[in-house]
């Protein structure tokens, strides 16, 4: 039987299996661009350095204008690049022409399709859902990436679940049976719950709880979705073929989180900076001798502030280099066995933990992780440039310490800009160690403050150059807020001609405008490249 056949015949429980495969292949598409960047730097290795006047290499119109329209986005929230419009369309249309194959509304014959897609939906949500899912080891695509699909293949499941049951529900009211046939079959009772339930996991995922509700949400999410896989399988004798796999691939991951975060003793020194912001100073021995990388994170555990509770932090640490013996800047460089984590000092969470750090000096934590993958790796670009909004610091500042120290220890004349926008000065003590150290390092930094006004601004933190330039700690301050597109534009005419990488991290708006900036910024002279990370539990 070909697949083709399977679209439109009665053998509803093998187009299920043929639609979970499209699925499935519709998520490893999506590494192709970053592959695609990978090869291409292999295959031209030649790179033009900043300061050297040879002309760059000019690139083919035709690549470009793809290139460029590869960081368009919707015009409107959530703002959707160009990969996730394509995902998204792509996912409606199979999912329309699996669920339009001979299907009848006065017989049953495609109601059962609608139920086994409902599945393969679950078992595609369930599996990209991981933090150790498949598709970081065999296709690079990391935690937070996957996760936006997880959320399209729940949205599916639920459609098609209360579809399924919406249409047997027609056709029984319509005969006048519908009591009749709860009464004689149990297990449709077992099919309406499930419904229900995974229409109550959906909406309880949703981005207003889980900013405002974290461990409600949380608890909603395992617990309803164990349970709607127990149920599953009372409803239907074919569940096993779509739950068991994602119930493994479950397992492991929380046997994997297990040996991460319980096996491995952590202990953290915690500090409180001007009760915006906790720091904790992390020592913990890696886990099979792996250490982080520039830009990632971790899920902490504080026991004394919640047995259960796992919250996402970023490491701010620069990545510990190899044959590391002391910093360019004098400082001890960092190591594998200590890194510091920032946090907001937003939700109950943090407020325990603020609370649970100034009674002790030091506190026994779980860690979990690292995870995350940059797009971009740094060695590949000449000019980098990193830009983020308040807390989104966090993992740019790893970034650009780690590439900062790289260039210093090998003598590469790597130029990199970073752009901070904060709302007031105090915010900026956030992270003085960690500017200080990049400044010496020779990055270019300026600190946009956007709600404090030049006039007001505190003189014990900033100090004035001779030609009235406000500076702290060799970072500019300017006192309004940035528009990102002219800033990289002004970057981009004091480096023409240079390959860029574009690291962000902050608010939605942010992310757009910066999108939009490279894509402005790409021309035949040169390509910007992106990665983006967006404010969004």
């Amino acid at each position: 039987m070909t697949p083709s056949m399977l679209l439109f015949d009665g053998d509803h429980y093998s187009a299920g299996q043929w639609y979970l495969i499209c699925l499935v292949i519709l998520v490893a598409i999506q590494s192709i661009p970053r592959l695609w960047r990978s090869l291409r730097h292999l295959l031209c290795r030649q790179r033009k350095t900043v300061d050297d006047g040879q002309q760059a290499t000019t690139h083919n119109p035709i690549l470009v204008f793809f290139h460029r329209l590869t960081y368009f986005h919707l015009p409107f929230y959530p703002y959707y690049p160009t990969r996730l419009i394509i995902f998204l369309v792509l996912y409606i249309l199979i999912s329309v022409l699996f669920a339009t194959g001979s299907i009848t509304l006065e017989k049953d014959v495609g109601y059962p399709r609608y139920g086994y897609m409902a599945l393969a939906n679950l078992c595609a949500a369930t599996i990209f859902a991981l933090r150790n899912s498949p598709a970081y080891y065999l296709l690079a695509l990391p935690f937070e990436r996957t996760i936006e699909f997880h959320k399209w293949f729940g949205i599916g499941a639920m459609v098609f679940a209360w579809v399924h049951g919406g249409l047997y529900l027609r056709q029984w009211e319509a005969q006048d049976v519908t009591a009749l046939m709860f009464n004689m079959r149990s297990r449709l009772a077992f099919g309406a719950a499930v419904a229900a339930l995974v229409a109550f996991v959906v909406l309880a995922a949703q981005r207003p709880i889980r900013r405002r509700m974290w461990e409600l949400f949380w608890a909603i999410h395992i617990f309803g979705f164990l349970a709607i896989f127990v149920l599953v399988n009372f409803h239907t004798t074919k569940g096993f073929e779509f739950t068991l796999p994602p119930l493994l691939l479950w397992g492991l991951d929380r046997v994997i989180r297990f040996t991460r975060g319980w096996l491995r003793p952590a202990v953290a020194e915690t500090s409180d900076c001007n009760g915006q912001v906790t720091r904790l100073v992390v020592h913990q021995n890696p886990l099979w001798g792996r250490a982080y990388q520039a830009g990632q994170y971790v899920f902490l555990n504080v026991p004394r502030a919640g047995m259960i509770e796992w919250h996402p932090a970023s490491i701010v640490s620069g990545a510990p280099l190899k044959n590391d013996l002391e910093g360019a800047d004098g400082a001890f460089p960092p190591t594998q066995n200590q890194y510091t984590l920032v946090l907001r000092n937003v939700g109950s969470f943090t407020r325990r933990l603020t609370q649970v750090g100034a009674s002790q000096e030091k506190l026994k934590v779980r860690i979990d992780g690292p995870y995350g993958k940059w797009d971009l790796v740094a060695k590949n670009y000449n000019l980098i440039v990193l830009v983020a909004g308040g807390i989104g610091a966090t993992p740019i500042l790893s970034v650009l310490l780690t590439v900062l120290r790289k260039s210093s220890k090998t003598g590469f004349n790597r130029k990199v800009e970073f752009i901070w926008a904060v709302q007031t000065e105090n915010q900026i003590m956030w992270f003085a160690d960690e500017l200080a150290q990049a400044s010496a390092l020779g990055a270019r930094i300026r600190i946009f403050v956007t709600q404090t006004s030049e006039t007001t601004s505190s003189t014990a933190m900033v100090t004035h150059t001779e030609d009235g330039v406000k500076m702290f700690a060799g970072c500019e301050i300017l006192y309004f807020r940035p528009h990102i597109e002219d800033v990289c534009q002004d970057i981009k005419n004091n480096f023409p001609g240079i390959e860029t990488a574009v690291g962000v991290c902050g608010p939605p708006g942010m992310v757009r405008s910066t999108r939009d900036a490279v894509r402005k910024c790409s021309d035949v002279r040169s390509l910007w490249h992106l990665h983006a990370e967006a404010f969004d539990l």
